[in-house]
């Protein structure tokens, strides 16, 4: 069926806060579209749900995913890749984690350099925030030192609340509300955000399911 007709995305969207792997794996969301259109629902394969951001050209080109929300990278793809149509969705400031009653919780804001002497969370080498995590510490001028690695973000807010290192979370970032950790604000030229975009194949934005799941995400990040 082509798609300007189908009721649905043929394939699992990328979403903030979907499980694709920016990092530590988040909940995933449903897109709904406003009441000129029916719901966009995600169908298809889940695998494609939980890829990197890398892996979002192959994807979409092969037709697996209809709407990728990425960190860019030197393997996304390059924003004049006629292929492709992107988009500014949000800039996420990244906040420090650390336990409660360590030195830096009870400051309200800190550059990320006070940080460098600290044991780290890290998460796989394969994550965007792994890599993310150390770009922005190479940008304050330290390799951080890695203690432990976890995959979602609840294990790395449990591994900090115990004291085994701190950690780089998204704003956004889901975590416990019960354990002993404290967010921490990043001030100066080194503070860390991610910036996520849209891509979608050229041409296909002006399809209905697409051009509403396009509009949920721009509401969203709005919110």
């Amino acid at each position: 069926m082509p798609a300007a007709h189908a009721d649905h995305l043929r394939a699992p969207l990328y979403g903030l806060g979907s499980r694709r792997r920016t990092g530590p794996r988040e909940r995933p969301i449903t897109i709904r579209s406003d009441r000129r259109g029916p719901p966009v629902r995600p169908r298809g394969r889940p695998p494609a749900a939980a890829a990197e951001s890398e892996d979002a050209g192959h994807l979409l080109l092969a037709r697996r995913c209809d709407i990728a929300v990425v960190i860019p990278s030197e393997q996304t793809p390059a924003a004049d890749d006629a292929r492709f149509a992107q988009w500014p969705v949000l800039d996420e400031p990244q906040d420090l984690l650390v336990p409660a009653g360590h030195p830096l919780a009870a400051r309200g804001a800190v550059g990320l350099a006070d940080a460098a002497g600290e044991p780290w969370i890290g998460s796989p080498d394969r994550c965007d925030q792994h890599q993310h995590m150390l770009a922005a510490c190479a940008a304050a001028g330290f390799t951080p030192r890695l203690a432990h690695e976890a995959n979602e973000w609840f294990a790395v807010s449990a591994l900090v609340a115990r004291g085994f290192g701190i950690g780089l979370v998204p704003r956004l970032a889901p975590l416990p509300p019960d354990e002993a950790v404290v967010r921490v604000a990043l001030r100066g030229a080194a503070a860390p955000s991610r910036r996520i975009i849209a891509i979608v194949r050229r041409g296909s934005e002006t399809q209905p399911p697409i051009a509403r799941g396009l509009e949920a995400l721009r509401a969203a990040a709005r919110r």
